[in-house]
């Protein structure tokens, strides 16, 4: 039998006596956590506050709550699951207890949405930029990346640049994408040409 739980980076609720197995043991939990996606890129410590039901000596479930450490790796995926032995729900006297499994999942992002281990994000460009193309600079969470917007673009077109999106665990795997699409965005009237404030009247 298992539980499982949606919280948030700061908190996790783990329930009491949700049953053993055979040999006694605990019963595994498990629940969701929410991340920054900047933890993908460049890994973590996080401290969660594990709430949790103990017995008492007379047997009677007593909420407690503890700080719990944990080790956010670079290249983690959203449902990727990270196990925490001995960290489950409590098991028959002279028995262990089960583990915890904590699902991971991305915070939403303003500017990026994710599919896997690529990224996808809109590019404003100005008009100028989309007609005669340029070079700009996109900040993502592994870093300032450089766009190379093609002349004669418009709104809709599509760009990948390879290897900017999640990169891969460890020195194995391929990194994800970073896919950009582009929105031909007319500036306001107090903006000149470079992108420059227009001194008013």
């Amino acid at each position: 039998m298992e539980s499982k739980d949606c919280c948030t980076r700061d908190q996790l609720w783990q329930h009491p006596l949700v049953g053993t197995g055979f040999d006694g043991r605990g019963a595994d939990l498990h629940a969701t956590i929410l991340v920054p996606l900047d933890d993908a890129f460049h890994g973590a410590r996080r401290t969660l506050k594990l709430r949790s039901f103990v017995p008492d000596a007379l047997g009677r479930p007593v909420l407690v709550e503890h700080p719990l450490e944990l080790a956010i790796p670079r290249g983690l995926r959203a449902g990727q699951l990270i196990r925490l032995r001995g960290r489950g729900a409590s098991g028959c006297v002279g028995a262990g207890p089960g583990d915890l499994y904590l699902e991971v999942q991305f915070e939403p992002h303003p500017l990026f949405r994710v599919e896997g281990r690529d990224l996808h994000a809109t590019l404003p460009v100005t008009p100028w930029d989309a007609a005669r193309g340029a070079t700009v600079s996109m900040p993502t969470p592994g870093g300032e990346v450089e766009v190379c917007i093609p002349a004669h673009a418009q709104t809709g077109h599509q760009l990948r640049l390879r290897g900017r999106g999640i990169p891969a665990p460890g020195q194995t795997g391929l990194p994800g994408d970073l896919q950009v699409v582009l929105a031909v965005v007319v500036p306001s009237a107090r903006t000149g040409p470079a992108g420059t404030e227009v001194p008013g009247p």
